[in-house]
């Protein structure tokens, strides 16, 4: 009988746990991004110890931007600290390299606060700051 009580305290608690598990950030997540205005194809990959890594690319320019992270059940602050550009630059009258990476350097050691929730644990709905919204879809491993 000892052993039955046992075996229903565990499940119980077990099931508890489950219920109250609720999906987490944490991973690589793929979807169209709102950036400065455009949407484009974006990748962020959340960390356990608190960092993240975006990759974006934008007008042929493809930008990668690392730093850290907090999060509440409906919030996610993102604080990007360093910046690469990957690959070359085309050809553009508009900006150079040295153009992008000044204007990406006034940018480390910003904040930025988005809301979130999770459509399912392998969808994730943001609004920006600038009240753009976006989805984004967990990359599972094959």
């Amino acid at each position: 009988m000892k052993k039955v009580a046992a075996f229903v305290a565990v499940a119980a608690i077990l099931s508890l746990s489950a219920c109250n598990s609720k999906p987490s950030v944490v991973g690589k997540w793929t979807g169209n991004m709102a950036v400065q205005g455009a949407t484009v194809p974006a990748t962020v990959e959340y960390k356990t110890d608190k960092t993240f890594v975006v990759t974006v690319g934008q007008a042929g320019v493809n930008v990668e931007i690392s730093g850290t992270y907090t999060t509440t059940d409906t919030q996610i602050t993102t604080t990007a600290q360093n910046f690469k550009i990957l690959g070359d630059i085309p050809a553009n009258p508009m900006f150079t390299k040295a153009s992008l990476e000044a204007q990406m350097a006034k940018e480390a050691g910003k904040a930025e606060t988005s809301t979130y929730k999770f459509k399912d644990a392998d969808t994730l709905e943001y609004t920006g700051s600038n009240g753009t919204n976006f989805t984004m879809t967990r990359v599972k491993d094959k």
